[in-house]
């Protein structure tokens, strides 16, 4: 899944409903631009966990780390040990 446009677009949703409650309310400039820098800020740091996590919870299988990997095979009912114990057998 592309997930690469997650964090600029939730920023820029945020920002815009910031823009837009900033101009209903009629604040100064001050505050209109605290506000949007505030808000860019923050829901840019949301988007990129989300990022991270959804890029974490949807990688596929091959992309996993080595110690991952491990633990798949130990579920699988083969220790790292027998298998090393197989292929020493088998060079025999």
């Amino acid at each position: 899944m592309n997930t690469k446009l997650i964090p600029p677009v939730v920023a820029l949703l945020a920002s815009a409903i910031a823009c837009i409650v900033s101009i209903v309310q009629h604040v100064p400039f001050g505050t209109f631009t605290i506000r949007l820098v505030v808000s860019a800020l923050l829901f840019l740091t949301i988007g990129t966990i989300i990022k991270m996590v959804l890029d974490w919870a949807l990688a596929p299988e091959a992309e996993l780390p080595e110690d991952m990997e491990a633990e798949s095979s130990d579920e699988a009912g083969e220790t790292s040990d027998e298998a090393a114990s197989a292929e020493d057998d088998s060079d025999e």
